[in-house]
């Protein structure tokens, strides 16, 4: 039976990073949701019981949300910091994570 492994790193450099490191051979970029967090396949070996494995590596991609002030709050300079305390806080997509 071959053996799949599956690697998700916090960070789209550190999946690279194990990519490049892991990889012995020809690597395989596969079809994926999200343009910032490629897919990698590729053989290594494993060391352990001497053998090849299929290897899967790809990453998250953390801080997708923000919440802010409205617009009307966001001058620090001329809002009274005692409002903010019974402020609304919007919740939206940061700017560039809008294309995930």
């Amino acid at each position: 039976m071959s053996l799949t492994v599956l690697s998700v790193a916090e960070k789209p450099s550190v999946a690279k990073e194990i990519t490049k490191h892991l990889a012995s051979g020809q690597i395989n970029t596969l079809n994926s949701q999200s343009r910032y967090n490629p897919v990698s396949e590729f053989q290594s070996f494993i060391p352990l019981d001497n053998r090849s494995c299929r290897m899967v590596v790809t990453s998250v991609r953390g801080h997708v949300m923000e919440i802010d002030f409205p617009e009307q709050y966001r001058d620090w300079q001329s809002v009274d910091p005692s409002t903010l305390y019974d402020a609304a806080i919007e919740k939206r997509v940061a700017k560039d994570n809008a294309g995930i």
